[in-house]
């Protein structure tokens, strides 16, 4: 027993015997019946006979199923045996719970144990859900190769499905290993390549830090050259001054003169 929900994007637009009800908003009790066969709800709908969109009980044969027994009440002790009997009843319910609605019917599928099945969602749940029972209906399985291929059909479609999810899988997985071997190069080269930047600029800047302190020590040395023809000037110039004067010795004359030489000489080597 396969459980579905009869809102499967797979059937849920599949129209009711030509009507504009659908699986999808009518389709509970169908639903049920492709649950217990183990087919599909849109399969079972091509199968059996139809009132406008109500079951008329036609070709129940051609799905493998049996109507034994069907009531308007509920009774829970011939539920329970049906249940025991077959593996399952279908249980008609009220959607909403109040006897004053008339227009929410509901079919689910009581599996025992208080568990159900319910076509609205697909899933297993209890079968205090619903408070208010309404009904049953209640089948068995008889054999029926339409039924059993479609089964087959089913299974075989499953597992080629199973198959192909698989290799997607498979190649999801390695796609991703090859972006993560894609990233780990990247990031290799990413660190290597930065490295060598690295490097470069270091060298670069200490180059421009010897050049720097290259130009500092000349334009500091220069300073000191103008500092010194600053001062020899002022030398050279109180020598003159002191020549210009009436009361020098000979000996005293000679002695200024050499020393202005020295002097200009000073000047002329810093000037150069």
């Amino acid at each position: 027993m396969t459980p579905y929900s009869q809102r499967d994007t797979r059937w849920k637009d599949v129209e009711i015997n030509g009507t504009k009800l659908t699986i999808g908003t009518d389709g509970c009790y169908l639903t049920c019946l492709g649950m217990v066969t183990d087919t599909t709800p849109d399969w079972v709908v091509k199968k059996i006979g139809f009132n406008g969109a109500q079951i008329n009980y036609t070709g129940l044969d051609k799905i493998g199923l049996e109507l034994v027994e069907k009531s308007n009440t509920y009774d829970d002790v011939r539920v329970k045996e049906h249940i025991a009997n077959n593996g399952f009843c279908v249980v008609r319910v009220d959607w909403d719970g109040s006897p004053k609605s008339t227009e929410d019917t509901h079919f689910v599928l009581f599996i025992g144990n208080k568990r159900m099945i319910d076509p609205w969602t697909g899933n297993e749940c209890a079968t205090t859900k619903y408070p208010l029972l309404t009904g049953y209906r209640a089948f068995k399985k008889v054999g029926n190769m339409d039924a059993l291929a479609e089964c087959l059909s089913q299974h075989t479609k499953l597992v080629d499905e199973t198959t192909q999810l698989k290799k997607t899988i498979e190649a999801i997985k390695s796609e991703e290993e090859a972006y993560k071997v894609d990233m780990n190069n990247m990031k290799l080269t990413y660190e290597e390549t930065i490295g060598k930047l690295r490097v470069e600029l270091e060298g670069k800047l200490l180059m421009e830090t010897q050049l720097q302190q290259e130009r500092d020590g000349r334009r500091e040395d220069s300073l000191k050259w103008e500092m010194r023809k600053i001062e020899l000037m002022g030398e050279i110039e109180k020598l003159n001054q002191r020549l210009a004067s009436d009361d020098l010795s000979l000996r005293d004359y000679k002695t200024l003169i050499n020393a202005l030489i020295k002097k200009v000489a000073r000047y002329i080597q810093a000037v150069k």
